[in-house]
């Protein structure tokens, strides 16, 4: 399947209007974010996991925050669009 992740913030800058479009085996968002890590140096540089990516960001798929549908489980189909927008803070 073909999945798009668009990051926002930072990171978009690095991606042709934030949007990476992968082609997935698995079928759940941190499949598709592992998946992103392994190609991605520049957020290997920040994330080492699904799992850190998570908890320094929201994440959605289709505009629907995956909290509300399963956490990284959450399940992706072809076409879905995976939305990741860092929670950046400074003090």
């Amino acid at each position: 399947m073909i999945l798009s992740i668009r990051f926002r913030g930072p990171f978009a800058r690095h991606f042709d209007d934030g949007l990476i479009e992968i082609e997935l085996e698995g079928s759940s968002v941190a499949a598709a974010l592992e998946c992103v890590l392994d190609s991605e140096e520049v957020l290997r540089s920040t994330w080492k996991s699904p799992e850190e990516i998570d908890r320094d960001s929201l994440i959605m798929v289709n505009n629907v925050d995956i909290g509300l549908s399963g956490g990284l489980e959450t399940r992706v189909e072809d076409g879905d669009i995976v939305s990741v927008l860092p929670l950046v803070h400074g003090g």
